[in-house]
């Protein structure tokens, strides 16, 4: 048994905290003893609590080292918990003498040695069970179960509690979320979450198949009419290259090669199962039109780009499941890892050649030109920053394709971007009477802050939820560790913890 004890401020309420540590098997104590075997800070941690735990041998862990170790515990099928309990089982979150099975998913960890020492029966997920499932995009029906009340996509519904509360519903694809703390602090994936008011707006019976299903919509179609998917899954996240700042006074930028840093979606061109990845590993699920006449045999690196400033609607349409809103993207591509090991012209030749071959509209080469000089670096920056694009990136000449953070290429901003999570909403005045005023936020350091430019009349009227991660950009960080001008850009795509910014000196010219 490992007891865990919290202290400091913590990214998440303490009460929230507690529960996940428990249900990962932890027992959650009130203050540290030689029994303990953890000590999770969070931020403002007094100096003899640290020194306490030195002293009783008590292993410390930050609020980022923790999460990586429940990550790291194991995790199986978001509905398996819930199918045992309708066979008959009892589900409890730790493991104890009277315990009959332990069933491990990926990333088991220190479970199995647990369940020897207790003589445990160990059984293991099945990794191949997908459970298939028919969506009609028009109905919104999933296995032929259609909701109670048809939203469409990407709209948001107003929802009363009991207790008077007014919760957000919104749906993209067949993803449906709502504001309320339930949904909001479920471990399961977003695709297999409900809570009592979807089940209020969408029945019973197709929330119930929905979220076993973690239903997606066919693939090869975005039209009417039903077909098989398979749920969309995380697989190994691909090795991609990761751009540096570019430092004025320190970086020559004289024969690299430059190219607009695009304001879209990073996605790995997977040619091999011939799908989209994050940088993370999850799919996005672009129909099978959209990727007609892509390659099969060379991986491609580049953005799923909906224009410029349009960071929020090309995320909503990537993550999206089938919707025929991907006519509205072009995957823009700028290298070929397959081809790592070649110098850069070498692989952009390659790249074009594969874009020309495939003779689609969605996809297209990323154009490049090498700089003569800073003040052409300068020059190209400015006539991109006046046609509303998010900054420059130059490329090493003759490089190599790094996986990872890499000095041959750095990228060019006068802006710099950083994520918070929401906190809380301030009330407008004025004009935004009624409406949200400010996003009061949270930095990974710990700091506060309040965002108000950069949000919409819509966006004020629904703002991003309670919890979640946005993204803010800023011209500096102030002495204090606060942004300087912050603004606001978007919600984070794939991100579950914010990143603050790394401020570089960008042009020089602020």
């Amino acid at each position: 048994m490992s007891i865990v004890v919290f202290t400091g401020t913590l990214c998440q309420p303490r009460k929230e905290a507690t529960a996940e540590a428990e249900q990962y098997g932890y027992v959650v104590g009130a203050r540290l003893t030689k029994t303990s075997s953890f000590l999770i800070c969070g931020a403002k941690v007094g100096a003899k609590k640290m020194e306490e735990a030195e002293k009783l041998g008590v292993a410390t862990l930050t609020e980022l080292e923790w999460r990586e170790k429940l990550a790291a515990t194991g995790s199986v099928d978001a509905c398996s918990g819930s199918e045992a309990e309708v066979k008959g089982f009892r589900v409890q979150p730790r493991m104890t003498k009277a315990t009959t099975f332990l069933v491990c998913g990926d990333k088991a960890g220190q479970k199995l040695k647990e369940a020897e020492k207790l003589g445990v029966t160990v059984l293991t997920e099945e990794p191949s069970k997908k459970r298939t499932v028919a969506y009609d995009e028009v109905t919104g029906a999933v296995n032929g179960i259609k909701p109670k009340q048809l939203l469409v996509d990407g709209t948001f519904h107003d929802v009363k509690s009991a207790s008077g509360s007014t919760y957000i519903v919104k749906r993209i694809g067949m993803v449906y979320s709502c504001s309320c703390p339930a949904w909001r602090n479920q471990r399961h994936p977003p695709t297999s979450r409900t809570c009592k008011h979807l089940k209020q707006l969408l029945g019973e019976e197709f929330e119930t198949m929905r979220a076993r299903g973690s239903a997606t919509a066919p693939r090869g179609t975005a039209s009417a009419g039903g077909g098989s998917s398979r749920a969309v899954a995380k697989t190994t996240a691909p090795k991609v290259l990761l751009a540096m700042k570019w430092e004025r006074e320190k970086d020559d930028p004289v024969g690299w090669w430059i190219s607009e840093k695009l304001d879209g979606v990073r996605a790995f061109w997977d040619s091999s199962k011939k799908i989209f990845l994050s940088r993370l590993g999850y799919e996005y699920p672009a129909p099978s039109w959209f990727t007609a006449g892509f390659p099969d045999d060379v991986d491609l690196d580049g953005e799923l780009f909906g224009g410029r400033g349009a960071f929020q609607f090309t995320v909503g349409i990537a993550k999206t499941q089938g919707s025929k809103h991907w006519e509205k993207l072009v995957y823009k591509v700028f290298d070929a890892p397959s081809l790592k090991t070649q110098k850069f012209e070498e692989r952009m030749e390659h790249a074009k050649d594969v874009v020309t071959k495939a003779s689609s509209k969605y996809i297209e080469w990323v154009e490049h030109t090498m700089c003569k000089s800073l003040e052409h670096l300068d020059e190209v920056f400015n006539e991109i920053e006046k046609l509303g694009g998010e900054g420059l990136m130059i490329r090493e000449p003759g490089s190599k394709y790094a996986q990872g953070r890499s000095s041959s290429l750095l990228k060019i901003k006068r802006f710099h971007d950083g994520e918070a999570e929401v906190l809380a909403y301030e009330d407008g005045k004025g004009k935004y009477v009624g409406m949200v005023g400010a996003l009061r936020c949270r930095m990974s350091s710990g700091k506060m802050f309040k965002v108000a430019s950069g949000l919409s009349d819509q966006q004020r009227d629904k703002p991003p939820a309670i919890g979640s991660i946005i993204v803010y950009k800023c011209q500096e960080l102030t002495n204090d560790g606060n942004p300087r001008f912050p603004v606001f850009v978007g919600i984070a795509a794939d991100k579950t913890r914010p990143k603050d910014p790394v401020i570089a000196n960008a042009m020089g010219q602020e």
